[in-house]
């Protein structure tokens, strides 16, 4: 075979394998959902979900995703009566609102603007489960905490009901949990309070 025919295939295959890289990006950009579009989906499933329920009913609620989102409620109001909000809730003038937040993983934090909010915050290392909670004020905080990454990138809703409570077992005030796996929750309506529980 003459130089100029290899040439000419190798040139062919070389072609080829740029466009199908090219259209398997091309096919990515319009199929997957970004994180953001996501915690939107999963919001308006929650409140939807919600809706189904009667008064004082509950069901069990699965969240899929976005992964390494937390998921949190808000007002917190800590011992000092200062109440702690989004800034998205604020803006918005809601009273009470739930949220799913960006919550950057050991390898996102390292040389990242959130990265140096959370590593080795009280809140990664609670909501990680690396350490047990000892001060409420800390996982929520502005500085460090969930409220600092909900103010960076993250997506709320505060329509629908008076309050939303988004907490763990046996709490009975706003404790966000994080969402590293698919999250089983037990969803109930009462009055016009929404309530997600973090079951086990």
């Amino acid at each position: 075979m003459p130089l100029s025919e290899t040439l000419k295939i190798l040139l062919a295959v070389l072609c080829i394998i740029i466009l199908l890289i090219l259209a398997y990006k091309l096919y990515g950009i319009f199929v997957a959902k970004t994180a953001v579009e996501q915690a939107k989906e999963t919001l308006k499933q929650i409140v939807d979900e919600a809706a189904a329920l009667k008064d004082g009913q509950s069901k069990i609620f699965l969240i899929q995703s976005p992964k390494t989102w937390a998921l949190s409620s808000w007002p917190y109001i800590p011992a000092s009566g200062n109440v702690l909000m989004p800034n998205d809730c604020v803006n918005k003038q809601w009273k009470s609102c739930i949220c799913l937040c960006e919550y950057p993983t050991r390898a996102q934090q390292l040389g990242s603007v959130a990265g140096a909010l959370a590593k080795d915050t009280p809140a990664a290392l609670i909501l990680s489960g690396g350490t047990s909670l000892t001060n409420p004020l800390e996982i929520f905080s502005a500085e460090k905490g969930v409220l600092a990454f909900c103010n960076n990138v993250g997506v709320c809703i505060g329509e629908g009901y008076e309050k939303f409570l988004v907490t763990i077992e046996n709490r009975n005030e706003p404790y966000p949990i994080l969402i590293d796996k698919i999250l089983s929750t037990n969803m109930s309506v009462k009055g016009n309070v929404l309530e997600l529980r973090k079951n086990g």
